[in-house]
């Protein structure tokens, strides 16, 4: 596929996608960073990741955003976290990067744009594909199963610095060890529908 690329401090912003309000989309894509931190060459970098203050301590990772907008083209607020730090590109090799959500009320249009806001670092990406998908579970990503490098589906963690991301004993994916709280995206629920929430803990990783 085609390459796109984004030079230091620039974007690039996709022609618009069809979606439905309250629909389950899967967005799929490769992508590396060159030139700036990464994983491979600082090793800060994957501790930073979850640190919710890296933008005013001068990690400015390159990323992607969801711009959803109206049949009319104007702007429709998201519904996701208030701040997506997860949409980041870590590595300057190629990985896959995943990225579901649900799309908001009124929202009939998306723009997927990537980002590089640092002044060393150039974005290397595929175009973005969308599907849409079903889903085993109301939530997103509820297991990790989409892989390390994709926290869809979440929300904030308290006190980034302490978060990890650590693989299940059993290889089917990945948890989240979070020293004081954590929350989740807001998914669609039908008025006077039962629903049942089920948590798993390991407790063998508490402090």
């Amino acid at each position: 596929p085609a390459e796109i690329v984004v030079a230091p401090r620039g974007q690039w912003i996709s022609k618009p996608m069809a979606v439905r309000p309250l629909a389950r989309y899967r967005l799929t894509f490769r992508a590396k960073a060159v030139g700036g931190p990464t994983l491979e060459s600082d090793p800060e970098v994957w501790g930073g990741f979850y640190d919710v203050q890296r933008v005013s301590r001068g990690l400015f990772l390159p990323r992607w955003e969801l711009r959803f907008r109206t049949a009319s083209g104007q702007p429709v607020k998201g519904w996701g976290i208030l701040y997506p730090y997860w949409n980041s590109v870590l590595s300057g090799a190629w990985r896959p990067y995943v990225d579901v959500f649900y799309a908001p009320p009124g929202a009939e249009r998306l723009e997927v744009v990537y980002l590089s806001p640092d002044a060393r670092t150039t974005l290397r990406a595929t175009a973005p594909a969308l599907a849409a998908e079903a889903g085993d579970t109301v939530n997103v990503n509820p297991d990790f199963s989409l892989g390390r490098y994709c926290h869809a589906g979440y929300g904030m963690a308290g006190f980034g610095s302490s978060v990890q991301m650590l693989p299940k004993p059993d290889g089917g994916g990945f948890f989240l060890r979070v020293a004081t709280w954590c929350n989740m995206d807001p998914v669609p629920v039908t008025a006077g529908r039962r629903y049942r929430v089920a948590m798993r803990l390991r407790p063998d990783t508490f402090a």
